[in-house]
């Protein structure tokens, strides 16, 4: 890789604030877990689950920086929105549901059935209202972000 596509990258509006989110939301999910709980902070910063979804953050962010700069009737902003779709339907639904597994199945782990595996991480999908959480975070920081840096 040559050393302008390096400095395309780390220039790149779209990159910048997309990270910028994921910082974010991982530092309030980060803050409102330590009022509750008494993890440490690296259990807490690579954590599944939480408030607010940071999957939800990203691709909103990247959504709405995208929309604000391209025009919310481009072609990369329609694509945007088909990918945070997915994305969010994920965390919503498919990784809940795989909490929900691991529930059931700790249960049988924790009767003694398996000896040699540990319980599992039942903190992985999402709840409604940290979706919501992450999608308003995201498009306000995406605003922000367009606003102050681009």
């Amino acid at each position: 890789m040559s050393l302008e596509i390096i400095k395309n990258l780390l220039e790149n509006p779209v990159i910048i604030g997309t990270f910028g989110a994921i910082i974010l939301s991982q530092l309030i999910k980060a803050i409102l877990s330590i009022l509750q709980s008494k993890k440490t902070i690296y259990e807490i910063l690579f954590a599944d689950g939480g408030m607010p979804s940071s999957h939800t953050t990203t691709v909103s962010t990247m959504s709405t920086i995208i929309g604000l700069t391209q025009g919310f009737d481009s072609p990369l902003f329609g694509v945007c929105i088909v990918v945070s779709a997915i994305v969010i339907r994920d965390a919503l639904g498919v990784r809940q549901q795989v909490g929900q597994h691991a529930i059931a199945l700790n249960k049988i782990i924790l009767k003694g059935y398996f000896d040699d595996i540990k319980t599992l991480n039942t903190r992985i999908g999402h709840t409604l209202s940290e979706v919501l959480a992450g999608f308003i975070l995201g498009v306000f920081w995406g605003t922000v972000f367009v606003f102050l840096f681009v």
